[in-house]
């Protein structure tokens, strides 16, 4: 799936982009394959397991103490596989932008935010876990700090991106909040001095040019 993503990247700096569209979807249908299979091999598991607790439940029917049936079918979800399809998806969503596909773009971009704010969830709770069962602060646990802030970030720029294709299609409310949400991601990150936040400022001091609103956008 990395491959894809990387071979779509390419295709899109030569400006073949519907052959990267081609590749970026190829890299999500990849992890899709990779998630179904590690279901289908978890099923398999689950029923050998079913098939063992069977016969131990007929043999124990003359005991008094039958044994429990413990077995669990748990879905499968990677973090990582996440996240990448997550890249894939705003990689899709930026190049419907580039040609003007706006609502492709839309769709594609808001389902890559759901993902990434899933995948912050899920990171945060499982940091969360982790650090009420140990004391000390380690290397790994600094590490996910590290990956959860870079995941807010990228959340950021979603929501920067979707604030300036909003712009373009001249949804201006969507636009302003789209921004303002970015902003404050930003501000909390990165501070007010950093050139991203200057960036945003600048987008939704434009937003408030084109509603006439010009003392704000000042």
């Amino acid at each position: 799936a990395t491959l894809f993503v990387q071979l779509g990247n390419t295709y899109f700096q030569l400006q073949k982009f519907e052959i990267a569209i081609q590749n970026y979807q190829l890299a999500r249908r990849s992890l899709d394959s990779h998630t179904t299979t590690k279901r289908q091999t978890l099923h398999s598991s689950n029923n050998t397991t079913d098939a063992i607790q069977q016969q131990e439940n007929e043999s124990s029917k003359h005991t008094s103490s039958p044994i429990p049936n413990t077995s669990t079918k748990t879905k499968v979800w990677n973090l990582e596989d996440s996240i990448l399809d997550a890249q894939a998806l705003t990689n899709i969503a930026s190049t419907h932008a580039v040609l003007q596909q706006y609502e492709q773009a839309t769709t594609a971009y808001a389902e890559a935010l759901k993902l990434k704010r899933h995948a912050l969830r899920f990171s945060l709770e499982t940091q969360s876990s982790s650090s009420s069962n140990t004391k000390k602060s380690s290397p790994e646990t600094e590490q996910t700090t590290y990956n959860d802030n870079k995941l807010v970030l990228d959340i950021a720029r979603t929501l920067h991106n979707i604030g300036l294709l909003r712009f373009h299609q001249n949804y201006y409310t969507k636009a302003q909040d789209a921004y303002k949400q970015s902003l404050a991601l930003r501000v909390e990150k990165c501070g007010l001095d950093d050139l991203s936040v200057a960036c945003t400022l600048q987008n939704l001091g434009d937003v408030y040019f084109a509603q006439g609103d010009y003392n704000v956008a000042l």
